[in-house]
């Protein structure tokens, strides 16, 4: 029974990784804390390479934001997550200058 327990308890981290998405209004600070906390949780028998959690990572966002990301080559995780941040940050500034551009029309 613990043999299997166990697996299963793996395989729960394993599938609950994989599937991290990052909620409606979260923040990217908070959803890169909820990510890193999750990451770190996983057992080192079943962890993903440093390369894997980047493309796991990176494929939370949508298409066009993952591209943008993935484009970075970023060397760690924690570097794709400071590039997240600064690209985030570049199209909300994007969007506000079409948008207050649009209001002078």
């Amino acid at each position: 029974m613990k043999q299997w327990g166990d697996r299963k308890d793996l395989l729960y981290y394993h599938i609950e990784f994989g599937n991290l998405k990052r909620e409606n209004g979260e923040s990217l600070p908070d959803f890169n804390k909820r990510f890193n906390h999750m990451y770190s949780k996983i057992p080192v028998e079943v962890k993903p390479t440093p390369t894997s959690a980047k493309l796991t990572y990176a494929n939370v966002f949508h298409s066009n934001f993952c591209l943008l990301l993935r484009e970075r080559r970023c060397a760690t995780l924690a570097d794709m997550q400071d590039a997240a941040l600064e690209v985030e940050s570049n199209i909300m500034a994007a969007e506000k200058l079409k948008s207050h551009a649009n209001r002078r029309r």
